[in-house]
């Protein structure tokens, strides 16, 4: 071959197929006609391979679409399986509630609560709800009772009103009206 080789980028010349083949031209024909092909056929591989590339990037990128709503599917239903919990956790307290509601509509009694503060002994606490209720949970009805010097007594209700959403435990701090 010439003092330079020839890669497959450059095409070949006839001299340098004539060095490679010898004198022999029907050699020389098909060499050059393999060459020729050769190079048409490097940048069409070349563009195919950047098509497959380019498609792979396309699968790729949709694998991972696919995944994060995947993702956000399962996310979807752990959200959802945590809201039945909590329904389910929301029909026994109302089932309780419904449960105390009954009780107080029949006409029976209370479980009852008294107690004088240790700091103004004129003052009073009276609480009442359904037996059985913790004196931690709001579901307790508050009087407050200040016994007067003159023999009085003022009836004032915690959070000013009657319900039955009162803390025992916290009778000291509310507010009386």
């Amino acid at each position: 071959m010439a003092d330079r080789p020839a890669t497959l980028t450059q095409p070949l010349t006839r001299a340098q197929l004539t060095e490679f083949v010898g004198p022999n031209p029907r050699a020389l024909r098909v060499f050059e006609a393999f060459f020729r092909d050769l190079s048409q056929t490097l940048p069409d591989a070349a563009m195919a391979n950047s098509a497959a590339a380019e498609a792979a990037q396309v699968a790729a990128d949709a694998a991972r679409i696919v995944a994060d709503e995947a993702l956000e599917l399962a996310e979807a239903q752990e959200l959802a399986q945590q809201l039945v919990g909590q329904v389910s956790e929301l029909r026994d307290r109302l089932s309780e509630l419904s449960r105390r509601l009954d009780t107080l509509m029949a006409g029976q009694d209370y479980a009852t609560q008294l107690d004088q503060d240790a700091i103004t002994p004129t003052v009073a606490y009276f609480g009442r709800a359904v037996p059985g209720s913790l004196t931690s949970a709001a579901v307790w009805q508050i009087k407050k009772l200040d016994f007067g010097v003159d023999g009085d007594v003022a009836v004032t209700w915690a959070d000013g009103d009657a319900a039955f959403n009162n803390v025992w435990d916290d009778r000291a701090s509310l507010s009386y009206s």
